[in-house]
C-alpha cells in the first residue's frame, strides 16, 4: 500500500462525487477492503474528511507520512467493526513479537498433529 494524492481537486464543486472524499487515496488497496465499512475509506482506496479531520487534530501538517499516521490511527479505532482483533503486546513491551508468536503457534500445531 501506498498513499498518495488524488487525481482530482475535492474543492472543484463542478464534478459529481462524494461530499466526504479528500484528496489522498491508497494505491494496492486490499481487495477484501472494497466490501468493508470503515469511516477511513471508501471502495478502491480513496480516503475520506475523517482522516483529514484526525489530520488537523493532531498536526496538521498535509504530507504522505502525516496522513499515513492518521490513516492507521483512524483505522485503529475502527479494525473491529471491520472484523479484525487487534492482538495488543503484553507488558511494557513496545513492539509484538510475531515472528515468536508464529512460530510457538506452528510448534503448537505440530504438536497436535495438525500440520
Amino acid at each position: 500500500m501506498a498513499f498518495v494524492r488524488a487525481p482530482f481537486n475535492p474543492d472543484n464543486t463542478s464534478i459529481l462525487r462524494p461530499e466526504d472524499l479528500c484528496a489522498w487515496k491508497i494505491t494496492h488497496f486490499p481487495e477484501a477492503w472494497n466490501s468493508m465499512v470503515c469511516e477511513a475509506f471508501v471502495p478502491e482506496g480513496h480516503l475520506t474528511r475523517v482522516v483529514m479531520e484526525e489530520l488537523a487534530a493532531v498536526s496538521g501538517k498535509d504530507d504522505k507520512e502525516e496522513v499515513e499516521a492518521a490513516f492507521f490511527r483512524v483505522l485503529e479505532r475502527q479494525l473491529e467493526q471491520m472484523g479484525y482483533v487487534w492482538l495488543r503486546p503484553g507488558g511494557n513491551s513496545k513492539f509484538a513479537a510475531i515472528r515468536t508468536y508464529l512460530e510457538e503457534w506452528e510448534a503448537d500445531e505440530e504438536d497436535a498433529g495438525l500440520y
